[in-house]
């Protein structure tokens, strides 16, 4: 067919930023063609990595809040948090018991922002409750943690300079599998000048 290439990329130091499509869409030229990152999901993916290759070196970096967020819970959701109250002690968040079914987020991983600690921590709760993030299997429970967190701590400001995208490309060209995002949406598309010159039937 004659669709968007995914084929492996040139080296992003080529790539030439053009600007932002609809916000979230970062336009760049490259010596093959032209390439669209979807902003979100490339930050996504960064986040990701950087969370996971903490949490398997036991070094997750934590910040703590300035004010504390006290929020209650069903008696079901507090037994679950209760239950897994260790493993997120020991994945950057700091949680301590404020009542029968209260609780008091102090500190959270420091990729999060802090308005966003409780919305992340409900949203675990919901995978712990629903069984996708398995108490017994730490590695899924760990790329659960990772994956919701890295949702919550994306920012896609509407202004973006030149030398911050190309720090966004690197960082995510350094990343294992910068190609999609940990739910597996794509990245990137690239539009080759092949490709270019069919849609505009171009023949020389």
């Amino acid at each position: 067919g004659g669709g968007p290439s995914m084929a492996p990329v040139l080296s992003p130091k080529a790539w030439r930023f053009l600007g932002l499509a609809h916000g979230v869409y970062a336009l760049f030229e490259t010596p093959a063609g032209l390439l669209l990152l979807d902003r979100r999901a490339a930050q996504e993916r960064i986040v990701f990595e950087e969370l996971t290759d903490q949490f398997s070196r036991g070094a997750v970096s934590t910040q703590r809040l300035l004010l504390p967020v006290v929020f209650e819970l069903d008696p079901v959701g507090a037994a679950l948090l209760r239950d897994r109250v260790e493993f997120l002690l020991g994945h950057g968040f700091e949680i301590a018991e404020f009542g029968r079914h209260t609780f008091r987020l102090e500190g959270v991983p420091a990729v999060l922002e802090p308005a966003d600690a409780e919305a992340c921590l409900r949203d675990l709760l919901d995978a712990f409750r629903d069984g996708r993030s398995p108490e017994r299997q730490l590695e899924v429970a760990r790329e659960q943690l990772a994956r919701l967190a890295a949702a919550r701590a994306v920012r896609l400001p509407s202004q973006v300079a030149s030398a911050e995208m190309g720090t966004l490309v690197a960082r995510l060209f350094a990343c294992r599998a910068p190609h999609t995002s940990p739910s597996g949406r794509a990245t990137l598309v690239e539009f080759g000048q092949g490709e270019l010159a069919r849609r505009f039937g171009r023949t020389g």
